[in-house]
């Protein structure tokens, strides 16, 4: 049996090409767009734009991305130091900055157990509206 797509499918599933500039034809085979391939941090405007510094605003993404869509996470400070390759103590200075900032709440979570980190959406929500 034969399925033959809906044509409402077949037009959603059709890429659109995007309209090169005749400028750039001739570099065409040597142009590489990695929008979906590379993985990381994502900084917002807002951020890289504050009077933070930059630590900080390096260490805010990798929060956001530990953060994931839950809006919390609870790293170690030896694995935030690590993933960034800065010292546990600029860790601590930069996460006190960015609670000092109002962008994140610090829960302790016990003696010898990483802290909960949460993304404060009463400040973070008027950078977005």
């Amino acid at each position: 049996m034969n399925y033959e797509m809906p044509d409402y499918l077949k037009n959603q599933t059709k890429k659109k090409k995007s309209k090169l500039p005749k400028e750039l034809e001739p570099y065409q085979d040597k142009m590489f767009n990695p929008y979906g391939i590379f993985q990381g941090i994502f900084i917002p405007n807002f951020i890289l734009d504050s009077n933070m510094t930059p630590t900080t605003k390096i260490l805010f993404g990798r929060l956001i991305k530990f953060c994931g869509k839950k809006g919390f996470c609870y790293p170690k400070t030896t694995t935030i130091a690590d993933s960034l390759r800065i010292s546990k103590r600029q860790v601590i200075r930069s996460i006190n900055e960015l609670v000092e900032q109002g962008f994140i709440i610090k829960v302790k979570r016990g003696q010898m157990r990483s802290n909960y980190y949460i993304l404060d959406k009463n400040n973070l929500i008027k950078y977005i509206e």
